[in-house]
């Protein structure tokens, strides 16, 4: 059952298989995101020569703003089902866990509802995904149990056929004449779909929750601030740089931004089951210092490469192809996703080595790479005040995606220790 302890096999706890292990589960779920993506990308196309970049800068900013909320009461206790030693994972441990995540998920969204509340943000729409974020999160949380064995060929197909899901219904709703609030409703259905099939094969656990103690609160909590911190970090940069956008060009400027953004990050979204999920559950199961650090190369070096072509075509074909596919209202996105070809190559890496920070605890690294983001983003601003767009805050964004994943990786290759 997916709720006991899942042993590794002998051929996954043997150091030098690590990387083997990273190119057959990676194989699985890079499959998987390609048909993502390529299901992503067809819908884009209909969505967007069917919205303007108005209604995508509506959408971008209520889930900008919902999404800073949650990120702030969310404390990442899912990574704990990776980052804890097999000795300690027992099923008192998993659990309380699950307990805690639970009370998370129930506290978090009436806090959301009333932050949008006093905001005076609470249409339906916004409601609905404030609803949607929350049980997303816990879904996502209580799913790291199952995950911790591996078993990426179900979830991988899961994940596949829920987006597929939300995209056919988004589709068929802005075909219906229901306009901006399709983007909302892709997002309710393709969870609603992965939940079930989820539950299903048995990766949310069917516990009853507990009470939680103030003492294991406080321990829990104390486990997962580091995760906690970063996350709130990380969500609060990508959504700053949303709310940059529109407070520069409004609802419209902030449509192109958010979709000239969506487009460069397409190689992260194929990539990200593995540099997130995968390389992270592989970075707290290996036991030596060397094998970790070998590991960590090899998969940096794996990705490096299609990373650099990928930001190569961005960057000389985004200004004719955009505008060819998507029609001539979304012209001005071309440059901003050219602009934005840093981000294509230095993301991915930047949450490889984040990944491995959160795994091994190497939190110095992990805040000297956010400040180096933080730091960029904060003096391009200032310097670019007065003569911003689009295109000049993609161009920031490239420079703090390969200059922070530079310092990140660099950090780890110098840290000494247990790391």
């Amino acid at each position: 059952m997916s709720s006991e302890r899942h042993p590794l096999s002998d051929e996954t706890s043997a150091p030098g298989k690590w990387i083997g292990v990273f190119a057959r589960k990676g194989g699985l779920l890079v499959s998987s995101n390609i048909a993502q993506a390529g299901i992503a990308f067809l819908s884009q196309l209909i969505l967007m020569r069917s919205l303007t970049p108005a209604d995508f800068g509506e959408f971008a900013q209520a889930l900008a703003i919902v999404g800073l909320v949650q990120m702030t009461l969310s404390p990442r206790l899912g990574v704990l089902a990776f980052r804890t030693p097999d000795a300690d994972y027992t099923e008192a441990f998993r659990r309380r866990l699950y307990s805690a995540m639970t009370v998370e998920m129930l506290i978090s969204l009436p806090l959301m509802l009333g932050w949008l509340a006093v905001a005076g943000q609470c249409s339906s729409r916004s409601v609905l995904l404030a609803a949607t974020l929350a049980l997303g999160q816990w879904v996502a949380s209580v799913t790291m149990f199952y995950e911790r064995a591996l078993p990426y060929r179900g979830i991988a197909v899961i994940e596949t056929g829920s987006l597929l899901a939300g995209h056919v219904v988004a589709v068929l709703l802005v075909l219906a004449g229901a306009g901006v609030a399709s983007l909302y409703l892709r997002e309710t259905a393709a969870l609603a779909l992965r939940a079930l099939l989820l539950l299903q094969i048995g990766a949310i656990p069917r516990w009853r929750p507990r009470r939680v103690t103030l003492a294991e609160w406080r321990a829990l909590l104390i486990e997962a601030r580091v995760p906690w911190m970063d996350g709130i970090v990380d969500g609060g940069f990508q959504r700053l740089t949303v709310l940059a956008a529109a407070a520069l060009g409004g609802a419209h400027g902030a449509g192109l931004f958010f979709q000239a953004q969506r487009l460069a990050m397409v190689p992260h979204q194929i990539l990200s089951p593995v540099v997130v999920r995968l390389a992270g559950n592989i970075f707290g199961r290996i036991e030596t210092k060397q094998t970790r650090r070998h590991t960590l190369a090899r998969m940096a070096a794996l990705i490096g490469l299609p990373l650099a072509l990928a930001a190569a075509a961005a960057w000389m074909f985004a200004g004719s192809v955009v505008p060819w596919l998507f029609g001539a209202s979304w012209r001005e996105a071309g440059p901003v996703l050219a602009a934005m070809a840093g981000v294509v190559f230095g993301f991915s890496l930047f949450e490889l080595g984040r990944s491995y920070c959160l795994a091994q605890r190497v939190h110095g690294v992990l805040l000297a790479g956010r400040m180096v983001q933080y730091a960029i983003f904060g003096a391009g601003c200032l310097l670019a005040a007065k003569g911003a767009s689009a295109v000049t805050l993609g161009a920031l964004l490239s420079v703090v995606s390969v200059a922070s994943a530079a310092a990140m990786l660099a950090g780890l290759a110098l840290t000494r220790g247990h790391s």
